[in-house]
Protein backbone atom coordinates (compact mmCIF):
# COMPACT_ATOMS: atom_id res chain seq x y z
CA UNK A 1 0.00 0.00 0.00
CA UNK A 2 1.21 3.56 -0.93
CA UNK A 3 2.35 5.85 1.93
CA UNK A 4 3.84 9.52 2.27
CA UNK A 5 7.04 10.14 3.35
CA UNK A 6 8.01 9.35 6.98
CA UNK A 7 11.32 10.18 8.65
CA UNK A 8 13.01 7.71 10.75
CA UNK A 9 16.47 8.87 13.34
CA UNK A 10 19.02 6.49 12.75
CA UNK A 11 21.64 6.28 16.19
CA UNK A 12 24.76 4.81 16.20
CA UNK A 13 27.68 4.78 18.74
CA UNK A 14 30.83 2.84 18.91
CA UNK A 15 34.39 3.84 19.88
CA UNK A 16 33.15 7.03 21.75
CA UNK A 17 31.56 8.41 19.00
CA UNK A 18 27.87 9.01 18.09
CA UNK A 19 26.31 9.43 14.97
CA UNK A 20 22.30 9.94 14.00
CA UNK A 21 21.42 9.85 10.56
CA UNK A 22 17.31 10.81 9.57
CA UNK A 23 16.08 8.61 7.15
CA UNK A 24 13.10 9.15 5.00
CA UNK A 25 11.28 6.35 3.37
CA UNK A 26 7.95 6.58 1.54
CA UNK A 27 6.02 3.63 -0.35
CA UNK A 28 5.40 3.82 -3.79
CA UNK A 29 2.61 2.00 -5.65
CA UNK A 30 3.58 0.69 -8.62
CA UNK A 31 1.73 1.49 -11.68
CA UNK A 32 -0.45 -0.55 -12.98
CA UNK A 33 -3.98 -0.70 -15.16
CA UNK A 34 -2.71 1.43 -18.07
CA UNK A 35 -4.83 2.28 -21.22
CA UNK A 36 -5.91 4.95 -23.85
CA UNK A 37 -8.93 5.24 -25.87
CA UNK A 38 -7.86 2.57 -28.47
CA UNK A 39 -8.06 1.76 -31.26
CA UNK A 40 -6.81 4.92 -32.50
CA UNK A 41 -7.20 6.27 -36.44
CA UNK A 42 -5.57 9.43 -37.56
CA UNK A 43 -5.17 10.61 -40.55
CA UNK A 44 -2.34 11.68 -42.70
CA UNK A 45 -1.74 15.54 -41.89
CA UNK A 46 -3.99 16.09 -39.86
CA UNK A 47 -3.83 16.54 -36.19
CA UNK A 48 -4.46 14.16 -33.77
CA UNK A 49 -6.21 15.27 -31.10
CA UNK A 50 -4.20 14.47 -27.69
CA UNK A 51 -4.53 10.82 -26.10
CA UNK A 52 -3.84 10.61 -22.13
CA UNK A 53 -3.16 7.69 -20.75
CA UNK A 54 -5.53 6.61 -17.88
CA UNK A 55 -2.83 4.74 -15.29
CA UNK A 56 -3.37 3.75 -11.19
CA UNK A 57 0.11 4.18 -9.47
CA UNK A 58 2.77 6.17 -10.04
CA UNK A 59 4.82 6.15 -13.59
CA UNK A 60 8.09 8.19 -13.97
CA UNK A 61 8.48 7.38 -17.89
CA UNK A 62 6.62 5.94 -20.65
CA UNK A 63 8.20 4.49 -24.04
CA UNK A 64 6.61 2.87 -27.11
CA UNK A 65 7.54 -0.02 -29.14
CA UNK A 66 7.83 -0.36 -32.18
CA UNK A 67 8.63 3.21 -33.21
CA UNK A 68 5.09 5.30 -34.10
CA UNK A 69 4.30 6.44 -37.40
CA UNK A 70 6.29 9.55 -38.41
CA UNK A 71 4.91 12.48 -36.96
CA UNK A 72 3.42 10.93 -33.98
CA UNK A 73 5.12 11.27 -30.58
CA UNK A 74 4.62 9.35 -27.10
CA UNK A 75 5.62 12.25 -23.98
CA UNK A 76 7.90 10.31 -22.36
CA UNK A 77 7.12 12.17 -19.14
CA UNK A 78 3.33 12.17 -19.40
CA UNK A 79 2.56 9.36 -21.31
CA UNK A 80 0.32 11.86 -23.77
CA UNK A 81 0.18 10.42 -27.51
CA UNK A 82 0.24 13.55 -29.61
CA UNK A 83 1.34 14.59 -33.24
CA UNK A 84 0.69 15.00 -37.41
CA UNK A 85 1.05 12.00 -39.45
CA UNK A 86 2.81 12.13 -42.19
CA UNK A 87 2.23 9.24 -43.83
CA UNK A 88 -0.15 6.16 -44.31
CA UNK A 89 -0.09 3.02 -42.21
CA UNK A 90 -2.32 0.29 -41.63
CA UNK A 91 -3.54 -1.17 -38.32
CA UNK A 92 -0.69 -2.45 -36.09
CA UNK A 93 -0.25 -2.71 -32.51
CA UNK A 94 1.82 -0.56 -30.13
CA UNK A 95 3.03 -1.32 -26.91
CA UNK A 96 3.03 1.57 -24.68
CA UNK A 97 4.46 0.92 -21.42
CA UNK A 98 4.87 3.30 -18.02
CA UNK A 99 7.63 2.66 -15.37
CA UNK A 100 9.03 3.50 -11.93
CA UNK A 101 11.23 2.38 -9.96
CA UNK A 102 8.43 0.24 -8.33
CA UNK A 103 7.87 -1.31 -11.55
CA UNK A 104 5.89 -1.38 -14.83
CA UNK A 105 2.93 -1.57 -16.59
CA UNK A 106 2.04 -2.46 -20.37
CA UNK A 107 -0.66 -1.76 -22.93
CA UNK A 108 -1.29 -2.53 -26.64
CA UNK A 109 -2.46 0.52 -28.72
CA UNK A 110 -4.03 -0.08 -31.69
CA UNK A 111 -3.47 2.51 -34.61
CA UNK A 112 -3.79 3.20 -37.93
CA UNK A 113 -3.28 6.46 -39.92
CA UNK A 114 -5.28 6.75 -43.33
CA UNK A 115 -4.21 8.99 -45.93
CA UNK A 116 -6.37 12.62 -46.42
CA UNK A 117 -8.79 12.40 -49.28
CA UNK A 118 -8.18 14.56 -52.13
CA UNK A 119 -9.50 17.76 -51.79
CA UNK A 120 -11.21 17.43 -55.32
CA UNK A 121 -13.23 14.16 -53.57
CA UNK A 122 -13.73 16.06 -50.30
CA UNK A 123 -15.43 18.65 -52.11
CA UNK A 124 -17.31 16.93 -54.10
CA UNK A 125 -17.57 13.47 -53.36
CA UNK A 126 -16.84 10.51 -55.63
CA UNK A 127 -17.53 10.40 -59.39
CA UNK A 128 -19.69 7.96 -60.96
CA UNK A 129 -18.77 6.66 -64.52
CA UNK A 130 -21.16 5.03 -67.69
CA UNK A 131 -19.11 4.05 -70.89
CA UNK A 132 -21.75 3.74 -73.29
CA UNK A 133 -20.85 1.32 -76.45
CA UNK A 134 -24.65 2.37 -78.12
CA UNK A 135 -24.83 2.61 -82.60
CA UNK A 136 -21.42 2.88 -82.47
CA UNK A 137 -20.77 6.17 -79.98
CA UNK A 138 -17.65 5.60 -77.74
CA UNK A 139 -16.92 7.95 -74.63
CA UNK A 140 -17.17 8.38 -70.94
CA UNK A 141 -19.96 10.31 -68.89
CA UNK A 142 -18.80 11.40 -65.73
CA UNK A 143 -21.48 12.37 -62.87
CA UNK A 144 -20.00 14.76 -60.07
CA UNK A 145 -21.95 15.12 -57.03
CA UNK A 146 -21.69 18.47 -55.10
CA UNK A 147 -22.81 21.00 -52.38
CA UNK A 148 -23.70 23.18 -55.66
CA UNK A 149 -25.30 20.57 -57.82
CA UNK A 150 -24.98 17.57 -59.91
CA UNK A 151 -22.28 18.21 -63.10
CA UNK A 152 -22.17 16.39 -66.08
CA UNK A 153 -18.77 15.93 -68.10
CA UNK A 154 -18.45 13.72 -71.51
CA UNK A 155 -15.28 12.69 -73.09
CA UNK A 156 -16.12 10.63 -76.44
CA UNK A 157 -17.91 11.53 -79.78
CA UNK A 158 -21.30 11.40 -79.21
Amino acid sequence: MASGPETFVVSATGLGVRVTYSLVLSVTEPPHGLSYVSPVTATVRVVLAPLSPSISGTADHYAVSPTLPRGLLLDSSSGILSGTPTEASGLAPYTVTASSLAGNTRFILLLTVKPKLSSAIARHGPATSLRSHSRGATGVLTFLRSNRGSQCATNGHY
